[in-house]
C-alpha cells in the first residue's frame, strides 16, 4: 500500500474538481462508476434490497452500522470495464468538501484486494464499526489500481457509511431537502402536483427507520405526505400553505410550505378608479386560472389618500393613491385611485369649527350624487376625535366651557383613562378655582403640582378622603364608583336638594359596589348620570371599571346641565 494514500489524494482532488466543474442538475441518470455497490445486509440477516440503499434522485449509496456490529458490502465491476490486478478501498473520516477546506482527511482503514478475490465479478466486504470509529459519518472510497498500485483509471466512487451508538440519545431532529441528486436548502414553495423528497435525520446520527420518524401535513388537502425507506415524499395537492412536521419521540421539526405557487398565472381586477372623499370601493379580484391563494395582503402606499381594510378601500383625502394587492405566485399588483372633494353648490352652508367637528360644507354632490356629501373646509381642533362619535357633543361642551382641556394642543385622548387628580381638578374649575392655603393633607400631594390646589380644596370641603394611609393616589385611574361618590359629595356642598337614591338591586353586580360608594352610586343612577354598561344582553353597574376621558366628559356635561355652577 506504499502509494495508496498518495493515490487517494490525487483521486479526491480530481473528484473535487469534477464536482465543481459539472453541475449536479445536468446529471439526469447516474453514470456507472468503476465499481458498483450491489447489496448491503446486517451480518447474519437477509440482504437489504437495492431500492433501500439508493438516495432518491442520487448516485450516492449509504449504509448504517450500529457500533460494534458489522455490515456486508458487496461490489461488482461495471460492465465493459477492463480488469486489472488490484482493487483498493479506503475508509476515511470526512468528505471531499472537508478535504478541499483542510487539505487532508483522517484515514481510518485501508484495504487492498486482488482481482481474483472477485467471485463471478463480485466482491463481498464485511465492514465492522469497531472502536476505531466514532459516532458519525465516514466515506468509503474505491478505485482500480494496476500491479504497481498506480491508478489504472481515473474513475472513482464514494459510499457514505454511518456509525450509530444506540446508547447516545438523539438531541435534534433535522430535515434535509433532496433535489436533483444533491442536498439543497428547504424550499419555501413547490408547484402544484410536484413531489419533493426530504430526508429526516437525527443528531447524533441514528437510523431513521428504527427510530420511527413520522411526518404530517397540517392541511392534507393542500399537501399529502408519505414515508418510505426513511424518506418523506411531499406532494402538492392544492393551493395554499401547510405546515410539514417531522416527529421522533419528543423531537420535532416543522416548516411552512407554500403549495401550488404556479397555479395563479394572471390577475385582473375591476374597481371604481374615481372616488370622492368619504366614498368606499371594494375591488373584485379575478385570478387565472380561477384559484384563490391562501392569503392576500392589502396595503395602501398613500394612506393619506386611500386606506384599505378587509378588501374595502376608503377615500380619505383628495389626491392620487395606490392600493397594493400582494400574494404568492403573481407578485404585487397596484390598483390606482383618484380622490377628489365633492362638487357641492357654491351656496351650500358651512358649519362652524369646534373641538371635535371640522368646519364642513354639506350638500348634493354632482359627481357621486350623494345628497348629504361633506367637504372639510377646516379640520377640528382635536385631531384624535371623531365628529361622528357618541362623545362629540359632550367633548365640545366641556372644552367650550373650560371644564376640561385637551391632553395636548391638538389632542384630547378620548380613550385614555381619567385619573383622580384630573377629576378633582375639573370640579375645582367648575367651582371657580377658589383660593386655598396648601396644608399637606396627603403625603403624596406635594405643593406646587398642577393639581395641588384642587386636591387641597376638595379635602378641605370633605369631597375626597383619600385612599388610606394618608395618601390620595393622584395618578391612579378613577373608577366609576369613585366618580359617583365624589360628584355626590361635591353636590352636597352646593346646598341643593338631593334626590332620593335609586334601588340598585336591578343590576346583577350591585353587590360589588364598595361600601363607601353605595350612597353615591344610588344617587348617580337616580339622576341619570350613570346608566350602566351593556354587554351580552346584560346591563351592569361595573363599579370598579375605569372611566375614560370621553366617558367623564359625558358624565360631567350631564351633571352641569342638572346642577349649573350658579345653583348655590
Amino acid at each position: 500500500m506504499k502509494h495508496f494514500k498518495k493515490i487517494l489524494a490525487i483521486v479526491l482532488a480530481l473528484a473535487l474538481a469534477l464536482s465543481l466543474a459539472v453541475p449536479a442538475a445536468a446529471t439526469a441518470e447516474p453514470k456507472l462508476p468503476i465499481a458498483q455497490l450491489l447489496k448491503m445486509k446486517d451480518a447474519g440477516k437477509n440482504p437489504v434490497t437495492p431500492d433501500t440503499l439508493v438516495y432518491p434522485y442520487s448516485q450516492t449509496f449509504g449504509a448504517t452500522a450500529i457500533k460494534g456490529n458489522s455490515v456486508l458490502l458487496q461490489f461488482k465491476l461495471a460492465q465493459n470495464r477492463p480488469s486489472t490486478d488490484l482493487f483498493g478501498l479506503i475508509i476515511l473520516r470526512g468528505s471531499v468538501e472537508e478535504m478541499a477546506n483542510s487539505g487532508e482527511l483522517e484515514v481510518v482503514e485501508e484495504r487492498l484486494y486482488k482481482m481474483s478475490d472477485f467471485q463471478n465479478g463480485a466482491l463481498g466486504m464485511t465492514w465492522t464499526a469497531d472502536s476505531r470509529y466514532r459516532v458519525g459519518e465516514y466515506t468509503l472510497v474505491g478505485m482500480l489500481l494496476d500491479k504497481n498500485e498506480e491508478v489504472y483509471e481515473q474513475d472513482y466512487y464514494f459510499v457514505d457509511l454511518y456509525v450509530v451508538d444506540r446508547n447516545i440519545p438523539a438531541t435534534r431532529l433535522g430535515v434535509a431537502y433532496v433535489k436533483d441528486g444533491n442536498y439543497d436548502m428547504l424550499p419555501g414553495e413547490i408547484l402544484l402536483n410536484q413531489t419533493c423528497c426530504f430526508e429526516p435525520y437525527l443528531e447524533p446520527y441514528a437510523n431513521t427507520t428504527e427510530r420511527k420518524i413520522t411526518v404530517t401535513s397540517s392541511k392534507p388537502e393542500i399537501a399529502s405526505v408519505t414515508m418510505d425507506a426513511g424518506y418523506a415524499y411531499v406532494t402538492a395537492k392544492g393551493i395554499g400553505r401547510t405546515i410539514i412536521t417531522f416527529t421522533c419521540g419528543n423531537l420535532k421539526n416543522s416548516f411552512e410550505l407554500l403549495c401550488g405557487a404556479d397555479a395563479v398565472v394572471g390577475l385582473s381586477y375591476t374597481h371604481n378608479p374615481n372616488l370622492c372623499v368619504g366614498m368606499t370601493d371594494k375591488p373584485t379580484v379575478n385570478f387565472t386560472p380561477n384559484h384563490l391563494p391562501i392569503s392576500i395582503d392589502w396595503y395602501s402606499q398613500n394612506p393619506e389618500v386611500v386606506t384599505v381594510k378587509d378588501g374595502v378601500v376608503t377615500a380619505v383625502g383628495p389626491g392620487w393613491g395606490e392600493i397594493i394587492i400582494a400574494g404568492f405566485g403573481y407578485g404585487n399588483n397596484a390598483i390606482q385611485y383618484t380622490v377628489t372633494d365633492h362638487d357641492l353648490p357654491e351656496d351650500a352652508p358651512v358649519s362652524e369649527r369646534t373641538a371635535t367637528k371640522p368646519a364642513m360644507q354639506v350638500g348634493h354632490c354632482s359627481l357621486c350624487g350623494q345628497d348629504d356629501a361633506v367637504n372639510i373646509i377646516e379640520k377640528a381642533i382635536f385631531t384624535d376625535t371623531d365628529y361622528k362619535a357618541w362623545y362629540s357633543d359632550y367633548v365640545d361642551y366641556v372644552y367650550d366651557n373650560g371644564i376640561m382641556n385637551g391632553s395636548g394642543a391638538t389632542t384630547f385622548a378620548p380613550d385614555r383613562t381619567m385619573t383622580r387628580a384630573e377629576l378633582v381638578t375639573v370640579l375645582y374649575r367648575i367651582a371657580g378655582s377658589p383660593e386655598v392655603t396648601y396644608d399637606a393633607a396627603f403625603t403624596d400631594v406635594p405643593a406646587g403640582q398642577w393639581y395641588s390646589d384642587a386636591v387641597t380644596w376638595a379635602a378641605q370641603n370633605q369631597i375626597v378622603n383619600g385612599v388610606g394611609n394618608g395618601r390620595f393616589a393622584p395618578t391612579n385611574v378613577i373608577t366609576r364608583e369613585q366618580v359617583a361618590t365624589i360628584l355626590y359629595r361635591y353636590t352636597q356642598t352646593l346646598g341643593v336638594e338631593m334626590r332620593e337614591g335609586a334601588d340598585l338591586s336591578a343590576y346583577p353586580d350591585c353587590g360589588s359596589v364598595s361600601g363607601f360608594a353605595v350612597e353615591g352610586m344610588e344617587w348617580a343612577v337616580a339622576e341619570g348620570l350613570i346608566t350602566g354598561v351593556s354587554s351580552g344582553g346584560k346591563t351592569t353597574l361595573a363599579p370598579k371599571n375605569s372611566a375614560t376621558r370621553a366617558q367623564f366628559a359625558t358624565i360631567i356635561s350631564r351633571y352641569q346641565q342638572m346642577f349649573p355652577a350658579d345653583s348655590e
